[in-house]
């Protein structure tokens, strides 16, 4: 009997220890499956930030790209517009230099009818002089050219009018 109370103490203990481990093994089942639904939602998003990673590091590549592009468009315009730029420089001082040429070549004729108005003024008060000298010494007009200039009267309108 004695034996049987052991027995059934026993068998009671067991019993007891039997439900603990059970109780134990659902609650181990259950932190089993809580954390295999956090690893699994934990890779969902590691999987999701990878291809966020992904997506992000193409729009840089294409950033990249795009910047380098206007870069390079923005050296060509500018390098453009300075050499624009420089042909309209040279337009101008072309320009200007034409102008200025035309105003000496307008200059120069002014100068020439000038001279040529003076030489013959000079002229007229040559023969004004000579005339006069002629009238009181009673010279031949010939002689007294060719005598004072070595030329006739025609070779000094020849000078007078080609000039």
């Amino acid at each position: 009997m004695l034996e049987d109370r052991t027995q059934a103490q026993h068998g009671s203990s067991v019993s007891s220890d039997l439900h603990q481990l059970a109780l134990e093994l659902r609650e181990m089942k259950s932190d089993r499956e809580r954390l295999l639904a956090v690893l699994g939602e934990k890779t969902r998003e590691a999987s999701s930030l990878r291809a966020e990673v992904h997506r992000l590091t193409s729009v840089a590549a294409a950033s990249q790209a795009a910047l380098t592009k206007a870069q390079h468009d923005a050296q060509q315009i500018a390098s453009q517009s300075h050499q624009e730029t420089n042909q309209d420089m040279k337009n101008e001082a072309v320009k200007k230099l034409s102008q200025m040429i035309k105003d000496k070549d307008v200059e120069i004729s002014a100068l020439r009818l000038k001279n040529a108005t003076l030489v013959q003024v000079r002229c007229w008060q040559f023969k004004s002089q000579l005339r006069l000298v002629i009238s009181t010494k009673g010279c031949n007009w010939d002689n007294v050219l060719m005598e004072k200039t070595g030329c006739k009267q025609n070779d000094i309108f020849n000078v007078v009018l080609h000039a």
